[in-house]
């Protein structure tokens, strides 16, 4: 339907809560520069194009969480369960999750691509595979060297 030769359209759009997890991690020590450093996860939607129509262009990419580091580079982040979306989990294009480091005052990135350690959880992108749910204590190394 094109919106243009419509004047009065409904369109009903239903959304269903998916659930969260926790993912536990651990960054080297050597990136965790001060109190300012802090850890942000987003979600890379490369199936977006597809599902928007879009030939070239951006991919599609969503901040979930950013929370502080603990000294010695543990963190805990709760993100939306992607695993459970049956629509995204349906595209070939496929998913990921973006871990990244920057300084919360200046915004700077730090690491801009941590992957993790074992190459079981790394997507197609060295980033963090998209699954119900991850081993406590994950390590992740930064792959933008």
């Amino acid at each position: 339907m094109e919106l243009a030769r419509t004047s009065n359209s409904t369109v009903r759009f239903f959304c269903e809560s998916l659930p969260q997890i926790k993912i536990a991690g651990r960054i080297p020590r050597n990136l965790v520069r001060n109190e300012n450093t802090e850890l942000n996860v987003r979600y890379i939607a490369f199936w977006g194009n597809r599902f928007f129509g879009i030939l070239d262009g951006p991919v599609t990419e969503f901040q979930l969480a950013t929370t502080r580091l603990d000294p010695d580079g543990s963190f805990l982040v709760d993100i939306t369960d992607f695993s459970a979306d049956k629509i995204a989990s349906s595209y070939q294009e496929g998913s990921s999750l973006n871990l990244l480091l920057r300084d919360s005052k200046t915004l700077n990135l730090i690491a801009f691509n941590l992957s993790p350690e074992d190459a079981e959880y790394q997507s197609e992108i060295h980033g963090l595979r998209i699954l119900p749910s991850y081993p406590s204590g994950i390590k992740f190394i930064n792959s933008n060297k």
